[in-house]
Order: structure tokens, then sequence, then C-alpha cells
């Protein structure tokens, strides 16, 4: 599963290490962690030392104080990756949520249709992911 982040979705002065990544991450396509799933939010996997140098340089261009005042982004690049809403999301690639439920009791996934969780028992608490919500690739 794969998210092509959007263009221009940063201010035009950053505020933190994280909008400082966000920033470098705009219009790249990154993986996603698909062990924790949500309907609004995406768990990135890490990305590669090389990638989030070349990334980090290209907001150096824009922003090439941005190194000085927050040196920790490059490491929230490459560290355990980042939390990226979906309003910052163009689009889903091979979305793993399809065909899925999510449990709101004890948060686990599963495909299993019916009206209890198969991991925690619990009635009435699966979440269908409804891929309608979500922009698709085409």
């Amino acid at each position: 599963m794969q998210l092509l982040i959007k263009d221009n979705i940063s201010a035009t002065w950053c505020r933190s290490d994280f909008q400082v990544a966000l920033h470098a991450l705009e219009g790249e396509r990154v993986t996603v962690e698909t062990d924790h799933l949500f309907r609004d939010q995406y768990n990135t996997a890490p990305i590669g030392k090389r990638r989030a140098k070349r990334l980090m340089a290209k907001v150096a261009k824009t922003h090439p104080w941005s190194a000085c005042y927050f040196p920790q982004a490059y490491e929230i690049l490459t560290g355990c990756g980042m939390r990226i809403m979906s309003e910052h999301v163009q689009r889903v690639v091979n979305d793993a949520r399809q065909g899925r439920q999510r449990c709101n009791y004890c948060g686990k996934h599963s495909e299993a249709a019916g009206a209890f969780c198969p991991h925690c028992g619990k009635g009435g608490c699966l979440v269908q992911f409804d891929g309608n919500t979500f922009p698709q690739a085409k």
C-alpha cells in the first residue's frame, strides 16, 4: 500500500520538525505500514537514508534555514516513519483496507464479515473500511 502525497501542503514557512519532514514528502510516493490501519490516517514505513537526504536537500532549496532550526526532520523520515492524515494524501495505491473491517473496541482488523469481532468477541464494534472515502489510484 502506498500514498501519493499532495503538492504544496505545507505552509510557506515550517514551524516544526514534522512540518519540515512533511514538506520533504510533498509530491512523493511513500509506503504505508499495514499492521495498523485507520480510516483517516496512515503510518508510513521509515524512508531509506539516501532518499531522506535527497528529500531534505529539496527542502533546503526552498527553506535553507530548515536544517539548522529543525534537525530532527531527517530522523523523523528515517526513524519510525510518519503519521500522514488523509487531507495530505492525493491518492492511495493498492489500498489494503478494501474488504476489511476494524474493531473499534480492540483495534484489530479482519476480513471476516459478521456482527462480532473474531479477535475480542465484542459485538457491534466492527466498522467497514469504506473505499469510497479515499482517493484511489486509477
